[in-house]
């Protein structure tokens, strides 16, 4: 991940998928762009970038 506003240890954030089963964090202070849905928890960026890891684990080593 680059350097962005998700590197802000403050902001809170929100899991979004797009139909071609892509994710995303986004901050849960903007409004949620076209073609996207919210899909995991709001909060930090690690804790959402560790429920995206773990929704992309093969189902045999989750």
């Amino acid at each position: 991940m680059t350097a962005s506003t998700l590197d802000d240890s403050e902001l809170t954030c929100i899991v979004l998928v797009n139909a071609n089963g892509e994710y995303s964090l986004w901050p849960a202070c903007s409004s949620v762009p076209a073609g996207w849905r919210e899909v995991g928890p709001e909060g930090t960026a690690d804790a959402c970038a560790a429920w995206v890891d773990r929704q992309c684990l093969p189902a045999a080593v989750a």
